[in-house]
């Protein structure tokens, strides 16, 4: 798959797709960056064009520890089912990312960062923080 963070319009990913079939798309954005309204209107834009939706926290990029407010999250459950699967990304952690399955109901969350373990250098994964991250939501 291919996941695009730019500014790479609906028929470009359309395009991309038509040239290689079988490769799924994700199209990040940033609900921040924008009011409510343009937000809701970018994912109605992108949503027939990718396979699924990655929502991060912050106005661009990612990694940044920043987390995605609730009341953004909220919302994305009123754009219905004509909406791709969305991924929920910035500030997932162990202390809520309950609260935002709860909140809006994502495909997945991404707890990058949230996993680490800075003792062990820098990027490097802690198996007993997956380990309770992976029960934590398989129990919710």
């Amino acid at each position: 798959g291919l996941q695009f963070h730019g500014g790479e319009s609906p028929a470009s990913i359309r395009a991309f797709r038509e040239r290689t079939p079988g490769t799924f798309t994700i199209k990040a954005l940033w609900p921040q960056a924008r009011t409510a309204a343009e937000f809701a209107r970018e994912v109605e834009r992108y949503a027939p064009s990718v396979d699924y939706l990655l929502f991060d926290a912050g106005r661009t990029g990612g990694g940044n520890g920043v987390t995605l407010p609730y009341e953004r999250l909220e919302a994305l459950r009123d754009f219905g089912s004509e909406t791709p699967p969305f991924f929920v990304a910035g500030g997932v952690g162990l202390g809520n990312a309950k609260a935002i399955v709860a909140a809006c109901a994502p495909y997945a969350v991404d707890m990058n960062s949230a996993l680490e373990d800075s003792s062990r250098g820098p990027r490097e994964k802690n198996v007993e923080k997956i380990a309770l991250a992976v029960e934590s939501l398989r129990n919710f």
